[in-house]
């Protein structure tokens, strides 16, 4: 009976020490399945924070640029407007100069007209007399 008993207690430990270990090794992949796990979740985590960051990069580019184009257009602008102004000056200055000439003109002709029908006048008067 005794040996009976050992042989039993015997295979108990034996499917105990079996049981156990394959417990320990289900243990161990289960901590290696956790631990695949927390990797690729932390390597989504990383590529996710990559994309945010490039995409945050592309708008900040974007902005730059946009602001950069804005800039040239109002320097562009300003140019424009004050190229536009000099010629408008130029041009009202050359009129006032064709003004000025054409006023100049009608004068002698109208001083001229006046001394020829005076002297006209002093003739036809010499006549008459």
């Amino acid at each position: 009976k005794q040996w009976y008993q050992r042989r039993v207690r015997g295979e108990e430990q034996s499917f105990i020490k079996q049981f156990e270990k394959g417990l320990k090794l289900q243990k161990e992949r289960i901590l290696q399945v956790k631990k695949e796990g927390r990797e690729r979740q932390e390597e989504k985590e990383r590529k996710y924070r990559e994309e945010v960051k490039k995409v945050e990069q592309m708008h900040t580019d974007q902005v730059e640029l946009m602001q950069e184009k804005l800039n040239n257009e109002r320097g562009e602008k300003v140019c424009w407007t004050e190229e536009r102004a000099k010629q408008l000056k130029r041009y009202r200055a050359k009129k006032r100069a064709a003004m000025k000439k054409t006023i100049e003109e009608l004068q002698k002709e109208l001083i001229a007209s006046e001394d020829s029908l005076h002297f006209k006048t002093q003739d036809i008067k010499k006549l008459c007399n």
